[in-house]
């Protein structure tokens, strides 16, 4: 039987592993920029230093944590026999392919989810509804973000990434060993299909 922490390991994990990668000493000299045990780099500003890394980022873009996130989803749902949704995501506003994970709470009607493609990713979060007039099946209704950068604007540098809300809608169907997730994003005109097992 599993338990309550079972069913929010996986949450657990992801957002353990995106505050992990968010996370690095605070100490700035006067430019604003890093000089500790990380290679010389600067937030919001030019590195005057002869030691400046040139190609780095500040921070981490909205789509490198989506992936983050995708990724540890995922790895829990691979390690628990991927009973948790592998999405095939498309992205409409771009009309591209991407991939994805959530996670869908079995004790806790919760769910989160996260997509990624080149140029954009999404992350919603929302509650999970058992439709009583349809057998084995429940409705995910969720809100989260959306987050663009296109290359003719931002080149290789998220810095300039925009943000939108974006509204999630989703169907889960049960089956005798597997289940079947359709899910809906308003931002992007977006639509997934995941499987998992059962």
């Amino acid at each position: 039987m599993k338990t309550l922490f079972n069913q929010l390991a996986t949450p657990l994990v992801a957002l353990c592993t995106m505050s992990t990668a968010f996370a690095h000493s605070g100490g700035t000299d006067a430019n604003g920029c890093h000089a500790g045990t990380q290679p010389y780099h600067c937030h919001g500003g030019s590195s005057s230093g002869s030691g400046s890394n040139s190609g780095d980022k500040s921070g981490l873009s909205f789509n490198e944590a989506a992936k983050i996130i995708a990724g540890g989803l995922a790895l829990v749902s691979g390690f628990y026999g991927f009973n948790q949704p592998i999405l095939l995501a498309y992205d409409g506003e771009y009309e591209e392919f991407g991939a994805g994970a959530a996670y869908i709470g079995k004790q806790v009607p919760l769910y989160l989810s996260s997509k990624f493609f080149s140029d954009s990713s999404t992350i919603n979060f929302g509650t999970i509804r058992t439709l009583e007039s349809v057998d084995r099946t429940n409705i995910l209704l969720g809100v989260g973000a959306y987050s663009e950068c296109n290359p003719s604007i931002c080149g290789n540098s998220y810095t300039d990434e925009t943000g939108k809300l974006n509204f999630n809608i989703g169907l889960q169907r049960h089956f005798n060993n597997a289940s079947l997730l359709i899910d809906i994003d308003t931002a992007n005109s977006g639509v997934s299909i995941g499987l998992s097992s059962r």
